[in-house]
Formats: C-alpha cells, structure tokens, sequence
C-alpha cells in the first residue's frame, strides 16, 4: 500500500510545472452559445487589466498551505500568493471576474467559494494514477514536506494572461485556451 511506504505522495499527484496557475473562476460551459457569451466577457477584461494593472506588477510566490485541518490527510498541497499591492489586485480582478459572470448567468455564487484562497495548486489527490485510487481520493501525508519547505519564496513572476482554458482537453503543455486576454506589457 503506497501511502504508508511514501506517505502517499508519488508524481502522478504533482502538477506539471507547464501548468502552474492561478484559477479564478471554473465554469462549466455545456453549450456552444454559453462559450462564445464567456469568450465576449473576457474580452471586455482587457480594459480593466489595463486600468488596473502596470507591466512592472509581480505576483510573489512565497509559502505552501493545504486544504484541510489535518497534514497527515491531505489531498491539496498549495503554493500561496504573498500578501502584497498586487495580490491585492488580483484578488479584487477574481471579484470583478465572479461577478461579470455572475451576473451573465454562467456562473452561480457558490462556483466562487474556493475564490478565498488566491493559489496554485501543487499536489492534488485527484490526479492519481494507481488502481486503488480508481474508486476513491487516497490522501497524502504533507508533514515532511512542509518542514522542510514550508515557507519556500519562488520569487516574483509577471503577470502574463488571463484565459478561458479547457479543462478536460489533453494536450502537451498547458489546456487549450479558447480566449486570452493580457496583462498590459513594457
């Protein structure tokens, strides 16, 4: 039983490294008109990025967290977002982008309650690839990774684009994006 050999954390658990991220918001588009209405809403966000945001605003990547109360049991192991002037920025951007599609019916208000918690995910139990992990999430024990990194600070990142990517899409890389919008640059 792997868990208790490695503690559960084996590589089919971590994220690759082309698709670290922050996500603002999931939706779930079933229909091709509710694509094109989210398409036209992030389009209109090239405005508010470019009142909002300077092309020398950087995102501080500093610290890992979890998802639950126990380290022992986890299956979310995240990096988080120093506290700063732009995180604060960003965070009033996932307000503005909850809203905007709220308020065109493609998202409901319990589709942000993650939205508290600016992070990119690092391990996830979902992403599991073992026979036993089939039927159910097999938690993981994050105990020793974090005394070792548990304030690890990757510095600061620019901020590139914002995008409507789709999920359920394999693909080398990062998700297929059916819209980008950027962040203003130099």
């Amino acid at each position: 039983y792997q868990r208790r050999v490695h503690g559960g954390v084996d590589p089919s658990i971590f994220q690759t490294p082309a698709r670290l991220h922050l996500t603002l918001l999931m939706l779930r588009l079933y229909h091709p008109d509710e694509l094109a209405q989210a398409r036209s809403l992030l389009s209109q966000m090239e405005s508010y990025l470019a009142d909002s945001f300077s092309p020398t605003d950087m995102l501080w990547l500093k610290g890992l967290n979890y998802m639950n109360d126990d380290p022992s049991e986890v299956h979310v192991l995240y990096l988080q977002v120093a506290d700063n002037e732009v995180r604060d920025k960003v965070k009033r951007l996932v307000e503005h982008v909850s809203q905007l599609f709220i308020s065109a019916g493609l998202a409901e208000a319990n589709d942000i309650h993650h939205n508290e918690k600016l992070h990119a995910t690092l391990l996830n139990s979902k992403w599991r690839k073992t026979e036993e992990s089939i039927c159910e999430r097999i938690p993981f024990d994050i105990r020793p990774i974090m005394m070792k990194y548990e304030d690890v600070d990757l510095g600061c990142h620019p901020l590139h684009s914002l995008q409507l990517s789709r999920m359920g899409v394999r693909v080398e890389g990062y998700w297929p994006s059916d819209q980008t919008v950027r962040f203003p640059t130099s």
